[in-house]
């Protein structure tokens, strides 16, 4: 081989030598970045499981705020219920006793009715006896 084949080989040689060591940087390069890649994906992944773990737990608290709510609800609804029950039943109470009174009165002016009308047919009847009896004296 002469001298000129003897460069051309050198040449090729460190072409070829510089190629595979641009090759060997480029396929470092996407190597470090499918690396980064990777990384971000896998940060990625459980970040979103964080998330999903924080959602699911806002909803559990969502649902035992919601389930407070409607107990606390239930029981305002259910004093309100006795208060108005309580408020009916001494109102009821109230009515019942004031007629209670009320009937009393109109049995005692009832009674008192029925001696002003018996005392008159007493006082009839005893006129009636005055009245034969002064006949009866004239008469004899």
């Amino acid at each position: 081989l002469g001298i000129r084949q003897q460069a051309r080989i050198d040449e090729l040689e460190t072409t070829v030598t510089n190629l595979a060591f641009r090759k060997d940087q480029e396929m470092a390069k996407l190597q470090d970045m499918n690396d980064a890649y990777q990384a971000n994906a896998r940060q990625f992944t459980l970040e979103r499981a964080e998330l999903e773990r924080q959602r699911a737990s806002m909803d559990v608290t969502r649902k035992a705020m919601q389930s407070k709510m409607e107990r606390q609800k239930g029981i305002e609804i259910n004093r309100a219920k006795q208060e108005f029950s309580d408020q009916s039943n001494t109102r009821v109470k109230q009515i019942r006793e004031e007629l209670e009174k009320k009937i009393q009165a109109l049995e005692i002016e009832k009674d008192g009715f029925k001696d002003i009308t018996e005392k008159p047919e007493e006082k009839n009847i005893q006129a009636k006896k005055d009245k034969r009896r002064v006949s009866n004296s004239i008469g004899e």
